[in-house]
């Protein structure tokens, strides 16, 4: 598997663990560390469409 295929397929997995993981501060109204998270994704995201290219090819 090249590491690109293995970096995204982690930060698939991370997105669905960490949507899942913080389902209940949605609805509490606690966007700090939701919006956090979701900026690091993004961050990353960005990171490595630079590095490793789309996901799709």
């Amino acid at each position: 598997m090249p590491i690109g295929v293995l970096f995204w397929v982690l930060m698939l997995v991370w997105l669905l663990f960490g949507l899942y993981w913080h389902r209940t501060e949605f609805s509490r109204g606690n966007y700090g560390i939701v919006g956090g998270n979701i900026m690091l994704f993004i961050l990353l995201a960005i990171i490595g469409w630079k590095v490793f290219g789309p996901i799709l090819h």
